[in-house]
């Protein structure tokens, strides 16, 4: 009687672990996409386009001017005035703003800290090599060049 009681908790004791490893984890969250900017565009089939990601730095109530392809512009810490068209709206972390090719943007840092932001654009392979005209692009970190292809 002893020798199956002993048996049987022993048994038992093995299945305990066996069912804890079959024990399933968590299924990792779903990923979450935010649009932060949206437009149409006149064209994009007229010369090929490419991507062009920027890091721009700006100290505190620094001023500076971007005038380029079109572009979204994300902030990342600090704050941005951005005057566009005669609007001013003060971009936040997380925020972004869509600044059509050919239009003058006047941007101002806040005056809390550092602002900053990503600058992404869509140009054609002769505005990629142009330097950048204001004094927002000293402190580039990041630029990423990609040709967008169209899908055949």
């Amino acid at each position: 009687m002893q020798f199956r009681t002993t048996g049987l908790l022993l048994l038992g004791a093995m299945a305990l672990p066996a069912s804890g490893a079959a024990q399933s984890t968590a299924a990792p969250p779903a990923i979450t996409r935010t649009v932060i900017a949206a437009t149409k565009l006149p064209t994009v089939t007229n010369v090929p386009l490419h991507f062009k990601a920027v890091s721009v730095t700006l100290q505190p109530d620094e001023k500076s001017g971007v005038a380029a392809a079109n572009g979204i512009l994300y902030q990342m810490s600090g704050s941005t005035e951005v005057a566009l068209d005669g609007e001013a709206k003060c971009s936040t972390p997380g925020e972004g703003l869509f600044i059509a090719g050919g239009k003058t943007a006047k941007l101002t840092a806040g005056s809390g800290g550092p602002s900053t932001f990503l600058h992404f654009f869509l140009a054609p392979a002769v505005d990629l090599g142009r330097p950048c005209r204001n004094g927002a692009c000293r402190r580039e970190r990041i630029v990423i060049v990609q040709q967008i292809r169209s899908p055949t």
